[in-house]
Formats: structure tokens, sequence, C-alpha cells
């Protein structure tokens, strides 16, 4: 890749756009890229793919938040299921799309909280939720996971 992170984006895009074959291993090494529009891009381009990768799990918790929201709707999208917990923890990103995008993305997975620790913290968040702590789209996960 170029050292231009917007080349380096174009051409994460490039890969995407045409679905070349193997472009799985250089979109996963643009997952470590500097720039968060190139890690961003990758994580999209994965999903958009269908390529499956653990490594999606470590940007869940990337500085950037750009970065955050393009990981966990890949979660949803590529329905990884490990990565539950992960998207939980958005749910009280400091940014509204996050936050949005991870009940979006534990909606796609059907992940209510079935472990009883996942399921003392969605209470902790209904309760909250209620007070309208986090905006209608929590409240409508944390009622419709685990009821009024």
């Amino acid at each position: 890749f170029s050292g231009d992170p917007e080349v380096r984006m174009l051409s994460v895009r490039g890969l995407t756009a045409i679905g070349a074959a193997g472009a799985g291993p250089l979109l996963e090494k643009a997952l470590t890229d500097p720039h968060d529009g190139v890690r961003s891009e990758a994580v999209a381009g994965l999903a958009a793919l269908g390529l499956k990768t653990d490594a999606i799990a470590d940007l869940l918790n990337d500085p950037s938040p750009r970065v955050r929201l393009a990981a966990v709707r890949a979660a949803g999208t590529l329905k990884l299921t490990g990565m539950a917990k992960g998207a939980m923890a958005l749910m009280v990103d400091d940014s509204a799309e996050v936050r949005r995008a991870a009940i979006e993305a534990l909606l796609r997975l059907g992940e209510c909280g079935t472990a009883p620790s996942v399921r003392q913290r969605l209470n902790e968040w209904r309760n909250r939720a209620l007070r309208d702590e986090f905006g209608p789209p929590s409240r409508e996960f944390s009622l419709r996971c685990i009821g009024k």
C-alpha cells in the first residue's frame, strides 16, 4: 500500500468493490493501519465481502469512533456472536452513532443477554434506559430484551 492514507483508503475501497480474489488478507492487514479511515474502510470491506475474522473484535475498542462504528456494524452484519459482549459495551459509547449501531448489531445477533453477567449488565442498562439516560434506541433495546 501507499504512504498516502487517501490512496490506501481508495485501494481498500477498490478491493472491496471488485471483490478481488485474495482480498481478505490485504483487508485484514489494513485493519492495523495507523489511519482510522483505512481501518474503518477495511472493516466495512470485510463485512461487505462476508469475510469473518476475529481481528474485528479488537477494533471494538479502537480509539476512533469511526472505526468502532465500522467494527460493531460488521459484527452485526457478519453475525459474529462472539463479539456480543464487546457490542454491549458500546451501548454506552461516547458517540451516539456508535451506541445506535451497537444496539442494531445486538438485535441482528439475537443477543439479548443469556449469560448471567450480561443479563445483570442489561438490567442495569434497563434501569438507566427507563430514566432515558441513553436515549430512545437503548431504551427500546433494553425493554425488548428484558421486558418492562
